[in-house]
């Protein structure tokens, strides 16, 4: 059966709502790793989203990226649609055996 980590973290680190089975380290500006507590057995697959900006006028091009999965961490990038990273409120979900 599947496994499901999931949370919401707000753009300091803190997080909101979740799973409960992971932490969270802000690690510099727009990168942030997750710990899975326990971690997975095998690679999951990880997905986010940015959430939680607080105006409708986002834009769409501000971005997220998962570049590194392991079993047991993943490292979540958030950044501005200039390219810069930057501090954004996020979503994550990780899906695993």
């Amino acid at each position: 059966m599947a496994r499901i980590i999931w949370g919401t973290v707000n753009q300091d680190g803190k997080v909101l709502n979740g799973s409960g089975d992971f932490s969270v380290e802000h690690t510099d500006t727009g990168k942030y790793a997750i710990s899975f507590n326990p971690g997975f057995p095998s690679l999951p697959g990880v997905v986010a989203t940015q959430n939680n900006y607080g105006d409708t006028a986002q834009s769409n091009m501000d971005g997220v990226a998962v570049p590194f999965v392991n079993n047991n961490y993943c490292q979540i990038n958030t950044g501005d649609n200039a390219k810069n990273f930057r501090n954004r409120s996020f979503a994550f979900i990780a899906i695993g055996n």
